[in-house]
């Protein structure tokens, strides 16, 4: 059974948070030291870049909702 997103997701939507991880990964700042701390414990660099989406979509949602950074 696949995780994570059900068939009627936006792939679009999706589209733009990898590219959003991937280029925050290559990119210096907190969010690559975040990617780069994940595959220093071991982690898969495409399962950190999965990782780092869904922390920037969290971030996303979380200031959609409430307006605040």
């Amino acid at each position: 059974m696949t995780r994570g997103l059900n068939q009627n997701h936006n792939r679009s939507l999706k589209n733009i948070f990898k590219g959003a991880a991937s280029a925050a990964a290559a990119r210096p700042g907190a969010l690559q030291d975040f990617y780069r701390a994940m595959v220093e414990r071991g982690m898969k660099e495409e399962l950190a870049r999965v990782t780092l989406a869904r922390k920037l979509a969290a971030l996303t949602l979380r200031i959609w909702k409430t307006g605040e950074l």
